[in-house]
Formats: structure tokens, sequence, C-alpha cells
């Protein structure tokens, strides 16, 4: 039986039939051409093994300094971070508060002292929003203050 080199066309055909095609493709399934050859696809693996909440609409991944790698999930309920093989929830929070804090200041100095019994554990990346303008010792503070702690209570800037 003599043998003869064929050279395949790249590419998927589907408007011939196999026969016609004689030297092409006429399905495929998990294939790419690269140089004119045909590749197996990869595949996938699982990067994260568990279900997160709601519907993802996006995705952004990123190395940091260390070369860890990290994925953000923006879900249509949450915002999350996988960092080796551990899911975070990094949703921005808000708490209001039913009763009026305590709010002090010392002249000459610009910081604020806050102290509300409704919340704790506050931290430099938290922020306080004014929904109504507050006058104390001729300022008024309206809008978001950025937290500063000092000395065991809350400070605003």
């Amino acid at each position: 039986m003599p043998f003869g080199s064929i050279e395949l066309v790249p590419g998927i055909n589907v408007e011939r039939t196999p026969t016609k095609l004689r030297a092409g493709y006429a399905a495929s399934s998990l294939i790419r051409f690269r140089d004119t050859l045909a590749q197996k696809y990869g595949g996938w693996i699982k990067y994260y093994p568990f279900p997160v909440a709601g519907v993802p609409r996006d995705l952004h991944a990123w190395q940091d300094l260390q070369s860890i790698n990290h994925l953000s999930v923006a879900t249509t309920t949450q915002l999350g971070v996988i960092t080796t093989n551990t899911y975070k929830d990094i949703t921005p929070q808000q708490l209001v508060s039913d009763f009026a804090p305590n709010i002090s200041c010392t002249i000459n100095l610009p910081t604020i002292d806050i102290v509300d019994p409704n919340v704790s554990n506050v931290t430099v990346n938290d922020a306080v929003f004014f929904n109504v303008p507050v006058s104390l010792g001729g300022i008024i503070l309206d809008g978001l203050y950025q937290i500063q702690r000092s000395r065991g209570r809350t400070r605003i800037k």
C-alpha cells in the first residue's frame, strides 16, 4: 500500500461535508489552531472550589509585589477577593447609628473625638458620614471624614 503526505487545511469548515473537505476539519471539540496546526485546547481547572454569592459580573486578576496571585470577584450581591484559595468579602459596609454620639473637640486641634456606644472595632479604613450638618466649636461637620484611631478613641481629621 503506498503512503503519501496530506496537509490538513487549518480552520473548521462547516459549510462542506466531510467527504468534500478531504483534507480539512468538519467538526471540532476543544482544539485551537496555532501556526496552522491543530492543538488540543488546554482546558480549565477550578480556581476556587466553592460557589460565590450572587451572579458574577466582573473579574479582575493581579499579582502583588510578593508574587501572590489575587482575583477580585464582583457579583450582584457582594465584592470579594480570592487569595491562595481563601475568599474574603470586602463589600463596603454601612452602619447607621440610632443614638446621637458624644462629639467633642479641643480648641486649636484639628481632630474631633466621637464616642458612639453602638459602634465598635473601627479602623483607619473606616469613615464617618454626617447626613445632617453638625456645628461644634465653630466647625461645621458635613459629609464624609476618614477615621484616625489614637489612644483608644475614634478621631476624625
